[in-house]
């Protein structure tokens, strides 16, 4: 009686379990979550010393010296892996310029071009854009194919992509110095002609670009509203605390910049503005000039400027892109392989 009790529990228990027949579908596993195990392979702590560096007893202008053979800038996310970042790194000795990609799960270096010199972004779509050393626009996959040249004429800057990596925006510095909308083959959608003279920082999906604002008075930043084909200005700011770079938080209602010696976001919406890193007034032996944000908001990658005074009239610079949790912690020196 026993036996034939435990046979029963056993046969109620199968009938309890979920069946998988012949023709359901099969789910697979969640993908894993983006690799950065790898960041304390490739990463230091940063080191943080507030120190002031005082150039007023020099009688000439200061000398800046560089012990590092290379210079890294401009970073750019890859908007689909936020292992994965570009930049340009400048070889001193051999006076190069290339565009580069970082694996930090694997920590491997991939050169993609040598014809990149600044304003890096990454596309939805896999290709990144740049500003060559003949100052056109061009483009190229990730895997280094592709490679075109999009723009014939002028000196231009500030490329970047829409949401969907289907449409540029860049900014002609020179004459007549308008801001153009291209298509990903390079075709010319239009020119924004309330963008004369500013510069492009990140677009939208709902078609609002972060640019520069002001007048010979006032210095600040805020967004141009491609629906209603005006500036709305945000936040004034002090002249010392020139923005290299903004981008959009991730619903779109903050705006992050970096503004020399300090990162911050604020609210469109209210102005409120909140502090990541800010250096104590005076302290100026760390810069930050720009940054890119992860796709999944947790870090930011920004390239940063550690100033040491030597004497009176000289300084070394030395230039590395450094990663931190979204709210300033943790920020630590990345370790690129040459």
């Amino acid at each position: 009686m026993k036996k034939i009790a435990n046979f029963t529990l056993l046969l109620l228990f199968a009938a309890l379990l979920p069946r998988c027949k012949d023709n359901d579908p099969i789910i697979p596993p969640p993908p894993p979550p983006p690799c950065l195990a790898g960041l304390d392979s490739v990463t230091i702590p940063a080191v943080n010393q507030d120190t002031i560096n005082d150039f007023s007893w020099c009688v000439f202008s200061w000398i800046p010296f560089y012990p590092e053979r290379y210079k890294y800038s401009f970073p750019s996310f890859n908007p689909n892996n936020a292992a994965e970042i570009a930049f340009v790194r400048w070889d001193r000795q051999e006076n190069e310029w290339h565009l580069c990609i970082l694996d930090f799960c694997s920590g491997e270096l991939r050169i993609i071009t040598d014809q990149a010199f600044e304003y890096v972004d990454w596309g939805k779509k896999d290709w990144i854009i740049f500003i060559g050393r003949d100052h056109q626009v061009w483009k190229v996959q990730s895997n280094g194919e592709g490679l075109t040249r999009l723009t014939n004429g002028g000196e231009n800057s500030n490329c970047i992509w829409n949401a969907d990596g289907n449409a540029i925006v860049y900014v002609r510095t020179n004459a007549p110095g308008y801001c153009f909308m291209l298509n990903e083959n390079g075709t010319i959608l239009d020119t924004i002609e309330k963008m004369q003279a500013r510069p492009a920082f990140d677009w939208s999906p709902d078609d609002k670009i972060l640019t520069l604002d002001g007048d010979a008075n006032t210095y600040g930043f805020g967004y141009y509203d491609m629906a209603l084909d005006t500036i709305v200005f945000v936040e004034e700011v002090e002249l010392k605390n020139y923005i290299h770079q903004m981008e959009w938080s991730k619903d779109y209602t903050e705006i992050f910049w970096t503004g020399v010696w300090k990162i911050a976001r604020t609210n469109i919406h209210t102005s409120l503005k909140m502090e990541i890193i800010n250096l104590p007034d005076g302290v100026n032996n760390r810069r930050y000039i720009g940054f890119t944000i992860s796709p999944d908001f947790k870090h930011i990658v920004t390239c940063r400027e550690d100033w040491k005074q030597l004497n009176e009239c000289d300084v070394e610079i030395r230039t590395n892109l450094y990663i931190m949790n979204i709210d300033g912690m943790d920020e630590r020196k990345i370790l690129i392989p040459e």
